[in-house]
């Protein structure tokens, strides 16, 4: 999107109905959702989720899932994690639009 020169490659320009070309602003939010996207999954267990719990394979993870299994609390890491994952597929929803408009074939007529 940053791409100006359409003889270098491909050119994405962002159009507001009212506001014409917003592309800049766009980039900026986008940066700035990669940027929250970022500091959550860097703040989040999923180390924990993944090798300690689903995969068992850190022993590093043992007594902390031993631990939160005897307390109840991993139902509450399991709760915590979901619930941040469906705000994180929410904030890539424009990122999904822009991959699927460049990427993938549209069905029609040939």
């Amino acid at each position: 999107m940053v791409n100006r020169d359409i003889n270098k490659d491909l050119v994405i320009t962002v159009y507001h109905t009212e506001e014409g070309g917003i592309t800049n602003k766009f980039i900026q939010c986008l940066d700035e959702r990669c940027k929250s996207i970022r500091t959550i999954m860097n703040n989040m267990d999923f180390s924990f989720i993944y090798n300690g719990i689903l995969q068992h394979s850190d022993h590093r993870f043992t007594t902390r899932y031993m631990n939160e299994y005897v307390s109840g609390d991993l139902n509450y890491t399991f709760l915590k994690h979901a619930l941040v994952l469906g705000a994180l597929k929410d904030w890539l929803y424009l990122h999904y639009r822009i991959l699927n408009s460049i990427t993938f074939l549209k069905m029609g007529s040939l």
